[in-house]
């Protein structure tokens, strides 16, 4: 995955080959393992690489082995949002610190991340999550059944304001940005 604003490029993927305690993994200007995983644990390691200017850093963020690999990153300023499944990752660029780490969700599996309706949208397998700016949730919808398809057809997408889903039985769903269910499944 790469983004980038009008400061940082950033490049996101999984690093394989790491593993906890281990003296032989890729070097990394930050470790972060904010959940304290274990090497029994489930868990992957995102390879981070910000280039600011002449400079590039590589930051390792240790996390839940569950959910995405891609749409799972923003960047607001100095700030790297990260999705991690259930917990979201603030890591500011400029300091290489972390700013903010908070479980969003108890269970399920959450897959992407999207800027909408002045805050985000995070796309789960079992809901939907409306977040403010600050990350508290303000809204979530759920289906009959779960938003993965076994087509491979996508079964999320955001247009305009509003939010449509498909469900595993194919049922179709279309959010507005309050969280209401436009759809009718009578």
């Amino acid at each position: 995955m790469f983004i980038e604003n009008e400061i940082y490029k950033v490049k996101i993927i999984r690093d394989e080959t790491f593993t906890l305690n281990s003296t032989d993994n890729k070097p990394y200007h930050c470790v972060f393992n904010p959940d304290d995983m274990k090497r029994s644990d489930y868990y992957k390691v995102l390879s981070i690489t910000v280039e600011y200017f002449d400079s590039e850093k590589r930051i390792a963020l240790i996390g839940s082995l569950f959910g995405a690999d891609e749409d799972i990153a923003l960047l607001d300023g100095n700030d790297l949002i990260i999705l991690m499944n259930t917990t979201i990752t603030v890591i500011n660029c400029q300091t290489l610190s972390i700013s903010l780490h908070k479980a969003i969700a108890k269970g399920g599996i959450y897959f992407s991340m999207h800027r909408f309706d002045n805050g985000f949208v995070i796309y789960g397998e079992l809901e939907i999550l409306k977040l403010s700016f600050e990350f508290e949730k303000e809204w979530d919808f759920s289906g009959a059944d779960i938003f993965v398809t076994h087509d491979g057809s996508n079964p999320f997408h955001i247009e305009n304001d509003t939010i449509h889903l498909l469900d595993w039985e194919g049922r179709q769903y279309v959010v507005d940005r309050f969280g209401n269910e436009l759809t009718n499944h009578a």
